[in-house]
């Protein structure tokens, strides 16, 4: 029982929100002696953020800044202050804060027919969020002896298993925007939302508010819950388990938060998106992530794009830091991937989706998943979208990056996969990687050329290690595939022009391998056979 914290003041003009108490009152006013409050509060901040012998001490310092994410005013002290009455002072509001309150109170019905459960769960949410944050600085910690796990991990993970107590927290605010999304999918089916029971359902003590409003009001909560959510996932080991274990999930249904995500009769708050229903053994964050995913892949807007980018994110921080046993829990990710590769999408998500594809392929049981033979094939889909480059307002700089972790991807699917579907598909991604590879060998050799002189930057020298990997892919289409020459019709011009620097290049570096030797042979071969008879490369 204690004053809750509130976030360090960052805009002139800005009041303090006072924290309520968090204890069975059923009054939970916001008001009181402000002074006194605020000087608990920032004892209470001090006390978590000074314990630095903790291995706590990063993520509760990371999870107290203020705001979570550039762009939003929102953070956890918002998540922990929350609650259905409006604050009497306006003064004590964060900018947008009221407005926000009023789509959660607008919400407070769709959890049971009397509008109790909602309010409830929020309250012992925040309860069992608050005892998190505690065991968190208290924890010494206890960190995982593997440094990497294969590679995948870059520093020991700490455990940390009181920050499991915020996922609860957690799920409610992103479960109220699923519950929002769907009312707005619901309303534009039917085609008249204005009369719809959806609508009459948004009605707070301010006054009626639109389903749009309601979205946007709450996006802002959700936005910030999954910046928290990214935290977690980065620096806790026990949330990392708790997320992807059978044992998540029978401790997400103890607490009750099964009725968030499985009450179809209320509104369903978290339900999978369609074909992701039936799949029984994840956790309901989880569920929420892919639903999340498959909205906002096709949405447009700041707050839209950032949250396809932080979905993305957590599952990219959760498989490189799960270990091997549990990669297959990402089998579901695979079904919504392909929204996430459209043209549509900005550069940025497709490279976190390229991240994701490359620490899943880890295991051989989801490498496969990469070629569906089909129209949605991811592989089909990432070449489409790099030999087109649909995002205007990417850099060069940026679409570089993503040929570079593209063509690595390739290189790992054809060194631990035993039927690459890089090279041994039948798919139309195996006639489109002879035109993608032979554009981005084309762009990298430009990128390298313009720098004029050997490689002298780690960029420069990343460009060359990416020219390299594109030949052999190349090189190893060219053996598999009968037809590779008259695949390279479409980029013959391409072909031409890069060849012959690619070979003078890779030829003239100093650890050039014979295997690399031989690769560039036989691709000036195939090239002769395309082109010009006379021509040599070597």
């Amino acid at each position: 029982n204690m004053s809750l914290p509130h976030p360090f003041q960052t805009e002139p003009g800005y009041k303090s929100l006072v924290g309520r108490e968090v204890v069975e009152n059923k009054s939970h006013s916001l008001g009181g002696d402000s002074i006194k409050q605020e000087e608990s509060q920032k004892s209470l901040i001090d006390s978590w953020m000074q314990r630095s012998n903790t291995q706590g001490s990063i993520l509760i310092n990371l999870l107290l800044k203020q705001p979570l994410i550039p762009g939003s005013s929102l953070g956890l002290c918002h998540l922990l202050s929350s609650c259905s009455e409006a604050p009497t002072s306006t003064l004590l509001q964060p900018p947008g804060f009221g407005s926000t309150l009023t789509g959660i109170s607008s919400l407070r019905t769709t959890g049971s027919r009397d509008g109790s459960f909602p309010l409830l769960a929020l309250r012992e949410a925040q309860n069992l969020a608050l005892t998190g944050l505690n065991l968190i600085a208290r924890d010494e910690g206890s960190c995982d002896g593997d440094t990497a796990e294969g590679g995948r991990r870059a520093f020991p993970l700490c455990q940390l298993s009181g920050a499991v107590h915020l996922l609860p927290l957690v799920q409610f605010f992103i479960s109220l925007h699923c519950q929002a999304l769907q009312d707005l999918a619901g309303a534009k089916r039917s085609g008249a939302p204005g009369d719809s029971a959806t609508r009459s359902s948004c009605v707070s003590s301010g006054g009626e508010a639109s389903l749009e409003d309601s979205l946007c009001n709450l996006e802002g909560f959700s936005v910030a819950s999954l910046s928290v959510l990214q935290h977690l996932v980065c620096h806790s080991g026990a949330v990392v388990h708790q997320l992807l274990s059978d044992a998540g999930v029978d401790s997400a249904a103890m607490e009750g938060n099964q009725s968030l995500v499985h009450r179809q009769d209320h509104g369903d708050v978290s339900s999978a998106p369609k074909g992701l229903a039936s799949d029984q053994g994840q956790h309901p964050l989880l569920k929420m992530l892919l639903y999340l995913l498959t909205f906002s892949s096709s949405a447009t807007g700041h707050l839209q794009a950032s949250v396809l980018s932080q979905c993305l994110t957590i599952l990219v921080k959760l498989a490189e830091n799960a270990s091997f046993d549990f990669l297959p829990r990402f089998q579901c990710v695979f079904r919504v991937l392909p929204q996430c590769l459209s043209p549509e999408s900005p550069l940025p998500s497709v490279l976190l989706t390229v991240e994701l594809l490359s620490l899943l392929v880890d295991h051989e049981k989801l490498a496969p998943q990469l070629c569906s033979r089909s129209e949605g094939c991811l592989l089909l889909l990432l070449y489409m979208y790099i030999t087109s480059r649909p995002d205007k307002v990417a850099s060069d700089t940026q679409w570089l990056q993503l040929e570079q972790e593209a063509v690595w991807l390739l290189a790992k699917l054809g060194v631990q996969s035993p039927s690459s579907p890089v090279t041994g598909s039948n798919c139309q991604c195996n006639v489109e990687a002879v035109r993608a590879l032979t554009v981005m060998l084309h762009r990298q050799w430009l990128t390298v050329r313009r720098a004029g002189g050997p490689p002298r930057t780690d960029q420069q020298k990343r460009t060359v290690r990416c020219l390299r990997d594109t030949v052999l892919l190349l090189h190893g289409l060219s053996q598999k595939d009968k037809l590779f020459t008259v695949h390279c019709v479409e980029v013959l011009h391409q072909y031409d022009q890069v060849m012959p620097g690619v070979s003078m290049l890779i030829r003239g570096l100093p650890d050039v391998a014979d295997c690399e030797e031989a690769a560039l042979d036989d691709l000036c071969a195939a090239e002769t056979d395309v082109d010009d008879p006379e021509m040599d490369c070597s």
